[in-house]
């Protein structure tokens, strides 16, 4: 077993438990600094013989690349975006994909800086990380992106737009996107992957109020 960047961990002494052995952040921003990483490997025999052994870090956490597409309405600019209900909990040595959060494994946060905040703006896609959550495929029948909506302790992105004096729409706007592998059924965040969020924005999509659209315009 190897670990890099998780801070002094003392694993259990029975091999068993160590799947169930936790690495906590306390802050969002904690995955700004350094990345989580993991590596374990069976069948490598240790005795008195000097050996190398290779290891190949994995990373705890999913690359978020956000982008906003605002070609069909003028005037919005990006004032925060948060990960809600993101993972403050990541368990190295569990099977990649069976990362569950309890109730009390979750954090909120905003994560994007002034220089974000821009690139967004200009149509620029910013890149996140948020620690492994496989909630899996809640709404395995649902095929209508609307109604992927409030499901417990699965991660989203909130994002709030203000529009600017001198354009058809005026006040806020807030976005709400759970993350998932697709955008009807999945809530899962799984490890060393790169996921991929458009932000799109028209005129009709903000009489869409819903979770996923609130506006104040």
């Amino acid at each position: 077993y190897a670990l890099a960047n998780t801070g002094e961990m003392t694993l259990p002494v029975k091999e068993s438990e160590v799947p169930q052995a936790a690495v906590r952040i306390s802050d969002i921003e904690d995955l700004a600094e350094v990345l989580p990483m993991a590596w374990k490997k069976t069948g490598v025999s240790v005795d008195s013989a000097p050996r190398t052994i290779s290891i190949t870090l994995e990373r705890l956490v999913s690359r978020i690349g956000i982008s906003l597409d605002a070609s069909l309405v003028s005037g919005l600019q990006i004032t925060s975006v948060r990960l809600c209900q993101s993972a403050s909990t990541v368990r190295p040595f569990a099977t990649s994909g069976s990362m569950v959060l309890s109730e009390d494994e979750t954090i909120d946060g905003d994560y994007a800086s002034g220089i974000d905040l821009d690139s967004i703006d200009n149509g620029e896609s910013v890149f996140f990380y948020a620690l492994e959550n496989c909630q899996g495929s809640l709404l395995p029948d649902n095929t209508d992106p609307w109604a992927k909506v409030k499901a417990a302790l699965c991660t989203y992105i909130e994002a709030v737009g203000e529009f600017q004096e001198g354009f058809l729409f005026e006040g806020t706007v807030t976005y709400r996107i759970y993350l998932g592998e697709d955008n009807t059924s999945d809530f899962s965040i799984i490890r060393n992957n790169d996921m991929a969020v458009t932000l799109t924005l028209t005129g009709e999509g903000l009489k869409e109020i819903s979770w996923k659209v609130d506006p104040d315009v």
